[in-house]
């Protein structure tokens, strides 16, 4: 009567261990898939500072988009830039603000000057 009993014990661990490590695989898949799927987008706008960091501002997103980057961009500040990477929504400031975070893969200086509408109304004083 225990060796059944014993028998059908480890059996049903052998089972639990394989269905925990399936559990386990198949949520590992999903969060690779998830990071897999952010897709690179690239903008081209001005570059200016904000807040300790770098804004790039266009038409398509005027009030802006924080970047992130290992490349120094201070020399750039004011000029037509073209920057390529991942997005994600702003982690900091107001929450009605539509600002958008970035992390740059790639960065191209375009033009010295930089004249949108959004970089006039930045530099005019109240």
């Amino acid at each position: 009567m225990r060796k059944p009993i014993l028998s059908s014990l480890v059996m049903l661990s052998f089972c639990l261990s394989a269905v925990a490590q399936t559990a386990s695989a198949s949520s590992d898949t999903k969060k690779s898939s998830h990071t897999k799927s952010a897709k690179t987008v690239s903008l081209t706008g001005c570059l200016s500072e904000h807040d300790g960091g770098y804004m790039l501002t266009n038409k398509a997103h005027p009030d802006g988009v924080m970047l992130t980057s290992t490349e120094d961009l201070k020399a750039h500040i004011g000029h037509k830039v073209s920057v390529s990477g991942t997005m994600s929504k702003h982690t900091g400031g107001d929450e009605k603000s539509k600002m958008m975070d970035m992390q740059v893969k790639t960065f191209k200086h375009i033009s010295e000057k930089c004249e949108t509408s959004t970089s006039m109304k930045s530099t005019k004083k109240s």
